[in-house]
């Protein structure tokens, strides 16, 4: 079974997940903070870039395809972005 991800693989979602993961996080704060559209599309695009990076499977920062790499491969580390909820949960 084929577990590597690709950079175009981090935008495949279900739509629940989507919105819930994806759109809320960025889109929200961006309508509470009222921030100017130039700003939330820098935002979003960087965002959009380091994720592609991430799943592309090159380390350009810090080992982060690598960390990430683990969620894909094992199915049961590395839920959280940063690792706090592997912590918690001990995974």
């Amino acid at each position: 079974r084929f577990t590597a991800p690709i950079a175009l693989s981090a935008q495949y979602a279900h739509p629940v997940e989507h919105i819930v993961a994806n759109l809320l996080p960025i889109a929200l704060p961006a309508q509470i903070l009222r921030i100017h559209a130039l700003t939330w599309y820098a935002f979003l695009a960087a965002e959009l870039l380091e994720t592609s990076i991430v799943h592309s499977g090159f380390d350009f920062f810090a080992r982060l395809a690598e960390f990430h790499d683990l969620h894909h491969e094992l199915f049961r580390v590395n839920f959280g972005a940063v690792g706090v909820l592997d912590w918690y949960h001990g995974t």
